[in-house]
């Protein structure tokens, strides 16, 4: 674990764009967790705040030479962070000092936690600060994470599987129509102040080359607040055949 540890900060200082000083350069150190460092999916750390930063004021200020510091690091906490800020700016002497941190210092495996007094806060005391117990503790989590998640999916009956059934079925149309409009007619039945169910069956008939239909369906979704902006686009689309003057 301390290997793999090592590894992880190495890379992570690698892709960090600022392993040396830029001479002459504009240098914003920017702290945090995993929201703020470079991560393992995005191989050359291009996705992370900090480098889109970076990207966003050279485009801006072509005429400065401006270095972005990215000294996020997963799993990291405040107080971590405050004790290696010191020797950041004596390496970087950055200008402008960006943070967001806090988030895992809620987290039970890695930040602050109230332990009770005498031999009974003792003992879980001690094990917290065992990186084999943080390792069980992160697997038990992952377990009970998984019993949340069933026990809160929609069963058979649920309103929301006719739901789900008329947005599935939509996806593979035209090839099954009448299939997918009557798990739409009956989700609009079983939600009917919901638009989606009036969104996925627009959406259908525009397939279906059903104009008249579809206005009515996404009109109704509109009506009731749809966030989708699919609806709005293809309403303007209808309006503007029907009123090709305006």
């Amino acid at each position: 674990m301390r290997v793999a540890g090592w590894a992880l900060l190495s890379r992570q200082e690698r892709l960090s764009h600022g392993l040396q000083k830029v001479p002459g350069a504009i240098r914003i150190l920017c702290l945090g967790e995993s929201t703020t460092a470079p991560w393992m999916p995005d191989a050359q750390g291009t996705h992370s705040w900090p480098t889109q930063l970076e990207q966003m004021l050279q485009l801006r200020h072509p005429d400065l030479r401006i270095q972005v510091v990215n000294k996020g690091f997963p799993g990291t906490t405040s107080s971590v962070i405050v004790a290696c800020l010191p020797d950041w700016l004596d390496k970087y002497d950055p200008q402008l000092v960006i943070s967001m941190m806090g988030t895992n210092d809620a987290n039970p495996w890695y930040g602050i936690v109230k332990f009770n007094g005498g031999v009974r806060g003792t003992v879980p005391k001690f094990l917290a600060h065992l990186k084999i117990y943080k390792l069980l503790q992160y697997i038990q989590h992952g377990s009970i994470l998984k019993t949340i998640q069933k026990a809160f999916q929609p069963s058979v009956e649920s309103s929301y599987s006719e739901l789900d059934q008329c947005r599935n079925l939509l996806a593979e149309s035209p090839h099954r129509p009448a299939e997918t409009e009557k798990a739409c007619l009956l989700a609009m039945r079983k939600r009917p102040r919901d638009p989606r169910p009036y969104a996925a069956l627009g959406a259908l008939y525009e397939i279906l080359d059903r104009d008249e239909d579809s206005d009515r369906a996404l009109q109704t979704a509109a009506d009731l607040g749809s966030s989708n902006f699919q609806v709005y686009y293809q309403l303007a689309k209808h309006h503007q055949i029907e009123n090709p003057g305006r």
